[in-house]
């Protein structure tokens, strides 16, 4: 089998996903046998048209249930763009906290009182949530991923927790 050449954002993503979780280098032609021996699916689909950009999808599937985020290479920097099926956009590089929560009011003031109170920077707020209309009572899902300049204690994140609208906190080093 010859190995194909890089040839789109979704190979460099592919090699990088799998790198991160491996103590093994991991390049173009083994990353797929790699993640085979894993356990881990890997399937590739291609959509075109005039307005298609190169990207990726990502599923996690574990025993919590499946993850979907997918992203692209615009103007030469990778960026996250949806994370299950709620559209966000993020430079992809440095340290990140990922939220997924409900979309009511007095989640992002808590979020920017946590950080302040803590000393933590942030370099850029990015929020999603979903594209439709919210039932009387029921609120929307919705996401954000703060890029800080500072490590996040274990605390911190705690404290964010603490909102009843938020469902889940992590950080993520790029």
């Amino acid at each position: 089998m010859n190995p194909r050449p890089l040839r789109c954002a979704q190979d460099v993503y592919k090699r990088q996903v799998l790198e991160r979780a491996l103590s093994s280098h991991v390049n173009f032609v083994n990353a797929l046998q790699l993640a085979a021996q894993r356990g881990v699916a890997v399937s590739e689909s291609h959509a075109g048209g005039p307005a298609a950009v190169e990207g990726i999808r990502v599923d996690f599937e574990t025993s919590a249930g499946v993850t979907s985020v997918s992203g692209a290479v615009v103007l030469g920097r990778a960026r996250l763009l949806e994370v299950n099926g709620i559209r966000v956009e993020v430079p992809l590089a440095g340290r990140l906290i990922y939220m997924s929560n409900f979309d009511v009011p007095g989640v992002i003031g808590h979020v920017g009182s946590v950080l302040g109170k803590n000393d933590v920077n942030i370099a850029n707020f990015s929020l999603g949530r979903e594209e439709r209309t919210a039932a009387s009572g029921d609120a929307l899902r919705a996401v954000a991923v703060v890029e800080v300049d500072s490590i996040i204690e274990e605390k911190v994140l705690n404290e964010l927790r603490s909102h009843a609208a938020v469902r889940f906190v992590s950080v993520v080093e790029l």
